[in-house]
């Protein structure tokens, strides 16, 4: 066995079940980190479109508040029903948008926000739909009054349970980001790292190798001049197992 280990065929045997075991290893890790990196994507992708969607709620809840105070003070029935007409496209908009959201909510931090947000709405919508009521009596004092308490009130809690809710994904997609940036350096460094052993075996291999074969050829070739001139002196020493065995 050993002087299998020592021969040309030995070390070169050695060296190549080392280099296939760690291009093995270097590959499963490859495909390990890929596969995360795969994950954490889709992850970040899910976080970029609820983060898009939270921002049209956003803005939609901003449009809602501002379409009740332009068609409560309108000037004339015309310009009412314009603005009127917006709010009912804004409310469809924003329960179009709700609706994808809905999809994507996880967890139970989420979805108690989620929670509070629908909650927010639904208050918003109620006192909306109380100064549109008043307006068509012809309460216009009293619609004033719950417009600019009730309904300021109301609108300012449904923007911030929106916000609320987009920085809350914000977040988690800032995290996602910063995972991905920490898996691909992690995976440059390891596989950078791999590269560079595989390369010093490599040349540690052919060294030893040229090595192993140069020098007894060396001292043969050495041994065979002296031979041929005629000096009988000339002597082989055997240093260990024959290279080329």
């Amino acid at each position: 066995m050993l002087s299998f280990v020592q021969s040309v065929r030995g070390k070169l045997a050695l060296a190549l079940g080392f280099l296939m075991l760690e291009s093995l290893a270097t590959g499963a890790f490859s495909i390990a980190k890929l596969g995360e990196v795969s994950k954490i994507s889709a992850r970040l992708s899910d976080e970029t479109a609820a983060v898009s969607v939270l921002g049209d709620l956003a803005r939609t809840s901003q449009t809602l508040s501002v379409g009740s105070l332009l068609e409560h003070f309108a000037q004339d029935d015309t310009a009412r029903q314009t603005y009127a007409q917006h709010g009912a496209e804004a409310r469809s908009a924003f329960a179009k948008s709700w609706s994808q959201y809905s999809d994507m909510v996880s967890g139970p931090v989420e979805s108690a926000k989620a929670a509070t947000l629908r909650k927010a709405w639904q208050h918003f919508l109620a006192v909306q739909e109380e100064v549109a009521d008043l307006d068509k009596a012809g309460l216009h004092d009293e619609a004033a009054g719950v417009l600019m308490n009730d309904l300021q009130q109301e609108g300012a809690a449904f923007f911030a349970a929106v916000q609320d809710v987009q920085t809350f994904r914000q977040t988690q997609a800032d995290a996602a980001k910063a995972q991905a940036k920490r898996v691909n350096a992690s995976a440059r460094f390891w596989i950078l790292a791999a590269m560079g052993s595989l390369t010093a075996v490599c040349v540690l291999t052919g060294v030893t190798l040229t090595l192993s074969i140069s020098r007894p050829l060396g001292r043969l070739t050495e041994a065979m001049l002296k031979l041929a001139a005629q000096d009988m002196r000339a002597n082989i020493k055997e240093t260990g197992a024959v290279p080329t065995a």
